[in-house]
């Protein structure tokens, strides 16, 4: 699914499947899948899912917050190549 974030254009899977799928913002994806485990975990336990597939999802939530993470880190070492080459 394509969608506008502060006017800026983002792509994002919004199945199981492909929710953390190549060219899927991560950032976006990981709002939803943390929303989607959020609900699951306010529903009712009568409508719960399994606890083997909520295992899955909270792995994917796990994964996103570390592509998150992997994301930022390279953004970070990328503007601070910047800053030094800008100095010299």
């Amino acid at each position: 699914m394509d969608i506008v974030e502060n006017g800026e254009p983002l792509r994002v899977g919004v199945s199981a499947n492909n929710v953390l799928g190549r060219g899927s913002n991560v950032h976006v994806a990981y709002k939803l899948l943390l929303a989607r485990t959020q609900s699951e975990l306010k529903s009712p336990k009568h409508s719960r899912e399994t606890i083997q597939d909520f295992k899955v999802d909270w792995a994917k939530l796990e994964r996103a917050s570390a592509e998150m993470q992997n994301t930022m880190a390279a953004n970070s070492a990328h503007v601070a190549v910047k800053i030094i080459e800008g100095k010299d």
